[in-house]
């Protein structure tokens, strides 16, 4: 029932005068989110929220960061990070397994997006405690777009579905 926690360790928020969202879905605008699997949430109509990249087949990306504002002490949040796992045999997923995208930490700027997990395994055991999720980080500003998962398996013991799997945008106020 143990699990691996990539939350928050994708791409980083900018730390400089622009409070910049790194990585290829980086915010393109103040206050808004990072894009991954999806498009990051917009602030307003005169901002750019960070857009969708990579392969949705192969997540082999870690999230991108959310947008402050031009001041270091706004900062938006970090993306998600990246799990790659892949296994000759069994890989057994009863616990949770996260690449979640953060909040804004000081201030309510834009989330980051959730990062990546990518599963390739013969086969995939698992029960109802067993959770995937690369959610996008919530923020006042905007949130994150989820990230992406993909899993590959030639067999699966997990019960048919137990095993959940969430990749959704934070929320935005």
């Amino acid at each position: 029932n143990s699990g691996i926690d990539a939350d928050h360790r994708g791409y980083r928020k900018g730390l400089d005068a622009e409070a910049k969202g790194f990585g290829p879905g980086g915010a393109r605008g103040n206050d808004s989110g990072g894009g991954y699997g999806g498009t990051g949430g917009w602030y307003s109509a005169s901002t750019r929220a960070g857009l969708p990249y990579g392969g949705s087949n192969a997540p082999a990306y870690p999230g991108s960061a959310g947008r402050g504002e031009p001041d270091p002490s706004f900062t938006g949040g970090n993306g998600g990070g990246l799990i790659w796992i892949k296994a000759a045999g069994t890989v057994s997923v009863k616990g949770k397994i996260t690449a979640r995208g953060a909040a804004p930490q000081i201030n309510p700027y834009g989330g980051g997006s959730g990062g990546g997990i990518y599963i390739i395994c013969a086969v995939l055991d698992g029960n109802a405690d067993g959770e995937l999720n690369v959610n996008g980080g919530s923020g006042a500003g905007a949130a994150g777009g989820g990230g992406r998962i993909a899993v590959y398996r030639v067999r699966d013991t997990a019960g048919g579905g137990l095993v959940t799997e969430t990749a959704r945008a934070g929320v935005g106020v």
